[in-house]
């Protein structure tokens, strides 16, 4: 780092291919005028830098505007057409953007509420609190696979597991706790008969099924219209890893956190470059991961005023507030 790639390799690689008959991939965001644009970059032998975010954005933007605005849909894709012939990409940094976790989330459509809302969250915030109660336990067993910080009575317990065996253990007891006694939203586990808990135990616990366990599960008596989500839901923070991704991978304030000073301004926990610096772009995509992280932020950080006060806000804003926060 820092020896002039940027400033000198990349603008001379740039330069060298841009012959006339090349040009680099551009992202402008006016259909219309790209086409002006393209023709005089090449005529000139210009170099444009742009995102490569906004080269992705572009590849799905005329794609999206066939369904409604077919016209600039059309002249888009023409556009993207005239990339494909006469663009080259030259890749900076490519040991970043070109990493498994770097992609481009575009949203498409009106905004609609997360399915399986609240109960997705409901459910995070349940199996968060069987964590607290079951990393004691684990801490016994595995003292060096699991790092369980517990100042105070009324603070969440920074958790942090270490090692397999201090993951799979208590994942088994969360999962045992579930299929024993229930949990929000799917309490009427504990009242199934043995065999069909222990099917359901192998269903959220075990990442690879036999089909006769997925069949009895998914099209047995206990699946239904409310019960069908919520158990996918368990399978993929549990036995899918995002759980154990919270707890091991990431470490607050160092992975992941909060921006105060990121505009537009977000509530949710973002990625950390590193200790107390957040990325000042980046967001994590998996909604499940975003409620994991983003409640364990707020579990270990405290709510400050501001948090308060919008949080009060919120609550006189919902239905019967009155009777159900006593507002």
């Amino acid at each position: 780092m820092g020896k002039g790639k940027s400033s000198v390799v990349i603008p001379t690689i740039a330069a060298y291919l841009a012959q006339g008959d090349l040009a680099l991939k551009l992202s402008p965001s006016e259909a219309d005028a790209i086409g002006e644009i393209l023709q005089e970059c090449r005529a000139n032998r210009s170099i444009l830098l742009v995102q490569p975010e906004h080269i992705l954005s572009f590849k799905l933007m005329g794609i999206e505007c066939l369904s409604g605005q077919s016209d600039v849909g059309r002249s888009l894709l023409r556009t993207q057409h005239f990339f494909d012939r006469h663009s080259r990409d030259i890749f900076d940094e490519s040991d970043g953007n070109s990493i498994v976790k770097f992609e481009l989330v575009y949203t498409m459509g009106t905004q609609a509420p997360i399915q399986l809302n609240p109960d997705r969250w409901i459910i995070i915030h349940s199996l968060l609190g069987l964590v607290t109660r079951y990393t004691a336990d684990v801490k016994t067993m595995f003292p060096s696979s699991i790092e369980f910080n517990k100042h105070q009575a009324s603070h969440y317990p920074r958790t942090r597991i270490l090692r397999g065996d201090a993951e799979e253990k208590l994942l088994d007891l969360i999962t045992e706790h579930i299929c024993m006694v229930g949990i929000s939203g799917l309490l009427s586990i504990a009242r199934q008969p043995s065999e069909m808990r222990q099917t359901i135990l192998r269903y959220i616990r075990q990442r690879n099924l036999t089909p006769t366990d997925v069949d009895a599960v998914e099209k047995g008596t206990f699946s239904t219209e409310t019960t069908e989500g919520l158990l996918l839901l368990l399978r993929g923070l549990i036995a899918g890893g995002v759980l154990s991704f919270a707890l091991k991978s990431k470490r607050w304030r160092v992975n992941y956190g909060i921006a105060r000073s990121r505009k537009p301004k977000t509530q949710l926990a973002v990625p950390y470059r590193s200790k107390d610096s957040p990325s000042p772009r980046s967001e994590f995509s998996h909604p499940d991961v975003v409620i994991t992280l983003t409640s364990l932020t707020y579990y270990y950080g405290d709510l400050d005023d501001q948090d308060l006060f919008d949080t009060f806000a919120h609550f006189e804003k919902s239905d019967q507030s009155d009777v159900e926060y006593e507002i």
